[in-house]
């Protein structure tokens, strides 16, 4: 899986410093970006709801652009988590989502 970004990082430096894979059973490939040169990756263990992704992505780039480049990978993915964990959304089981999204350092 990961032999294409492998190959890509000795090509050269990659041209990401973070990659967010918000998508279910994301993790093996985001991984693969890691491997490839990312400073960070985001990616999911098992399914995630389309609610729980839209509210983790709204948090994570919402920390990031506040902080306008003093905000660090695991800061923003901190602040993501919490708001899915806290998310007032009346969906069931979309707060217990939150542990699914894994950050790769």
């Amino acid at each position: 899986r990961c032999q294409r970004a492998s190959a890509a990082a000795a090509a050269g430096p990659p041209p990401f410093d973070a990659v967010l894979l918000i998508s279910c059973r994301s993790e093996p490939f985001a991984r693969c970006f890691l491997q490839a040169g990312a400073g960070c990756a985001v990616g999911c263990a098992g399914a995630v709801s389309d609610a729980a992704a839209q509210t983790f992505l709204r948090a994570f780039l919402g920390a990031l652009a506040e902080g306008q480049g003093a905000m660090t990978c695991e800061a923003a993915f901190a602040a993501a988590q919490t708001a899915v964990r806290l998310s007032p959304s009346p969906q069931p089981g979309l707060r217990g989502e939150s542990e699914r999204f894994r950050l790769l350092l």
